[in-house]
């Protein structure tokens, strides 16, 4: 069980080798993940760090090992599961009813977010039935789904652009590269199928770019609504396309707002 982020952001900043085995840090910026204990020549802002129960964890997210401390040697040579029996597949539930929601998600132990779907949305499965699916026990931990609760509310409020919180992302080389074109494309502008394919080097790649859009399971903070078809009109879109225009309005809005 992952301590207090509070007293975790304090151990790692006084690099505190007690804390080594008890968690990992895992920093954004520079995708690697770290003993507590670890010194490197600046230490990471603790906006910028997610902690992790498990090596495994970390690399789930798509971390890779420091090179300085060397977590998993310290892992393997202290004989420590890297993986602890009772390391279910977890998710937590919360939700978020403001417009242009209401919307339900799920974010993993490490706060991840997993999945997100509109609860006015048109789908052929519920999120809970998404998630046991996949395997994943459910439950819910306010502390857990905090930041991502947070950074959806703000977005909701016209507070926010941009997301911070880390994602679980789970789908093929390409769906990845996709994605993370899509989360380049401005708050309030929209790009064509076409547009993205061509940005990606692959200029008759319109259709793959619309399947990877349709694998997204975190549409909104994947903004796969800000994709619209050759003609710029409304296509495509999990949930139904009420949602999208919905999307797309806000952002609108927001943007003529702070104009």
């Amino acid at each position: 069980m992952l301590r207090n982020r509070e007293t975790m952001v304090e151990q790692m900043l006084a690099s505190d080798a007690t804390a080594d085995g008890k968690f990992i840090v895992g920093v954004r910026t520079t995708k690697i993940y770290c003993l507590p204990s670890c010194r490197p020549p600046r230490k990471p802002k603790p906006e910028n760090v997610t902690f992790f129960e498990t090596i495994a964890e970390a690399r789930a997210a798509g971390l890779r090992a420091c090179k300085l401390c060397k977590p998993d040697n310290f892992y393997l040579s202290h004989g420590i599961e890297q993986l602890p029996a009772q390391a279910a597949k977890i998710a937590y539930l919360d939700t978020v009813l403001e417009a242009p929601g209401p919307l339900a998600f799920a974010v993993d132990r490490a706060g991840a977010l997993l999945w997100l779907k509109f609860l006015d949305g048109h789908y052929d499965r519920s999120l809970e039935a998404e998630l046991t699916g996949a395997g994943y026990q459910l439950t819910q931990d306010s502390a857990r789904t905090a930041q991502a609760h947070r950074e959806i509310s703000e977005y909701c409020a016209g507070n926010r652009q941009e997301f911070t919180l880390p994602l679980a992302l789970h789908g093929t080389p390409w769906q990845q590269t996709v994605w993370q074109a899509l989360t380049a494309i401005p708050f309030g502008e929209t790009r064509t199928y076409g547009q993205l394919a061509h940005a990606l080097g692959r200029p008759t790649a319109a259709r793959a770019v619309g399947s990877a859009n349709a694998a997204n399971k975190i549409p909104l903070v994947i903004p796969c609504h800000r994709v619209v078809g050759a003609d710029y009109s409304l296509t495509g879109f999990a949930g139904g396309i009420h949602i999208k225009k919905r999307l797309l309005a806000h952002e609108a809005r927001v943007k003529s707002e702070n104009s």
